[in-house]
């Protein structure tokens, strides 16, 4: 139980739970058995550290028989230690907890996934393949908003790792935040490379509608793709109740009487450390690519716009974010984004270059 509980919950959390389901099983423990506890204690402890680094099948099977070998290696000690004589059966039973408890572990892991609504780390891997087939139905109809959602999910690792939240988790949780896009991805400027913008032809209020439905399509087809709960946060909260604010300037021009709040995603506020930073990513991302001058100090007074920005409109309110995650958070998106944005200089053509260094250097030096 406490293995399979390390797959899902942090250590601390496990570690509490390991000593509450000690006490438990020392209550139906034999009075002439006590020696036994001792050995309980080392065997969840070393569960928990053994399940911690896993993140795939094969290295859950491959804990399960180090966690074997170390339960047998225990009862060998308990034996030598409180000179009591250990059954043949409970050496069978030493050698095959761990791999039972792995192999357990394997078979309730995605039940207790969708009961907790959390994701192990086997599912952030497995889900982080861009070959699953709702990243390559937006690879081939949304190429746009599947490019930007790599980028946004580089920029909230980073940023996430930074912080100490879950980077595998943010990546993944970015990779699926605007899968909404694909009911109409032409609406959207990133996938506007070939056609004209639509929303010259309508109304900014029906284009900001259009724009606020991509959150609540992304959570219907995120539902019928059984998608876990924990991905399905990252779609909700992105956007939080965030302003659209070219469309609600461009409706303010034409009457001044327009509400603010119909221009305003009625989403959640990210509530946990992971969205939030998506939040910040999805938006550094977009914003970098209105800049014309790739500079560093151009990324720079961007990122930290469109932070203060989210800061001040209260987007962050909920999310346990303190101001040094958010300066850090910060500097981490600054150099990310600097890296992936850097400027190649043009090849020089070979005919019209000068001499190469070896010429030059012969030349220089020739002997009359």
């Amino acid at each position: 139980v406490v293995f399979t509980a390390s797959l899902l919950f942090p250590k601390r959390v496990v570690s509490v739970f390991a000593v509450f389901s000690l006490l438990v099983c020392h209550s139906f423990l034999p009075m002439d058995r006590w020696y036994f506890l001792p050995g309980y204690v080392l065997s969840a402890f070393a569960a928990i550290l053994l399940a911690a680094p896993v993140t795939s099948r094969k290295a859950v099977i491959s804990a399960g028989f180090k966690l074997s070998l170390v339960n047998t290696l225990i009862l060998g000690f308990t034996k030598e230690i409180f000179s009591r004589n250990v059954a043949s059966s409970d050496i069978y039973y030493a050698l095959a907890s761990g791999v039972v408890a792995g192999a357990a572990s394997l078979i309730v892991l995605p039940y207790l996934e969708a009961i907790f609504g959390r994701m192990s780390p086997i599912s952030l891997v497995e889900m982080s393949d861009t070959n699953k087939p709702l990243m390559k139905r937006m690879m081939v109809d949304a190429p746009g908003t599947y490019h930007h959602s790599l980028v946004t999910a580089a920029l909230a690792e980073a940023a996430c790792y930074a912080i100490g939240a879950s980077g595998p988790l943010a990546r993944v949780g970015a990779y699926y935040h605007d899968i909404g896009k694909l009911f109409k991805p032409e609406y959207f400027i990133e996938n506007q490379i070939y056609s004209g913008n639509p929303h010259d032809t309508v109304s900014p209020t029906m284009s900001s509608m259009v724009l606020m439905a991509h959150v609540k399509e992304g959570v219907d087809l995120a539902g019928r793709n059984k998608l876990n709960s924990k991905i399905i946060e990252f779609i909700e909260e992105h956007h939080g109740a965030s302003l659209i604010l070219q469309f609600y300037h461009k409706a303010v021009t034409k009457d001044v009487n327009v509400e603010e709040r119909d221009f305003r995603y009625d989403g959640i506020k990210p509530r946990s450390r992971e969205t939030a930073v998506v939040m910040l990513a999805d938006s550094v991302e977009a914003a970098s690519r209105t800049l014309s001058a790739l500079k560093p100090s151009a990324i720079a007074d961007t990122v930290k716009k469109v932070v203060n920005n989210k800061f001040v409109d209260g987007q962050l309110n909920d999310a346990p974010l303190t101001l040094r995650d958010i300066e850090t958070i910060t500097e981490v998106m600054t150099r990310a984004l600097c890296g992936i944005l850097h400027v190649r200089y043009p090849k020089t053509d070979e005919s019209s270059a000068g001499p190469s260094p070896t010429e030059s250097y012969a030349e220089e030096n020739k002997v009359e």
